[in-house]
């Protein structure tokens, strides 16, 4: 008998949805997940880690999406996105994704 292996490779594909669950609001939004998928690790296929959305009015969302091509096998440790945004005053908060 002959065995042979398979390999199977998973292009893990992510898709964010920002709420503003806020009363206001929230101006020059920056979705910043590069430290999540080191370069040196992943290849961006389609899409980016990043996004920049002018506005996004008190209780509505914005969606974006990526699709990755894993460069190393094995464990992968990740760390949620940042999300930078103003609110009506101009101050600026940071925020982060959750799983």
């Amino acid at each position: 008998k002959q065995w042979y292996q398979r390999r199977v490779a998973i292009t893990p594909g992510m898709h964010y949805v920002i709420h503003n669950i806020g009363t206001e609001v929230a101006n020059d939004v920056v979705v910043d997940d590069t430290a999540g998928f080191p370069a040196g690790e992943f290849e961006v296929v389609s899409g980016a880690l990043s996004a920049t959305f002018d506005s996004i009015p008190a209780g509505s969302n914005v969606s974006h999406a990526v699709v990755l091509k894993p460069l190393t096998s094995g464990m992968h440790n990740f760390v949620p996105a940042v999300i930078k945004y103003k609110n009506p005053s101009g101050d600026e908060l940071v925020t982060f994704s959750s799983f």
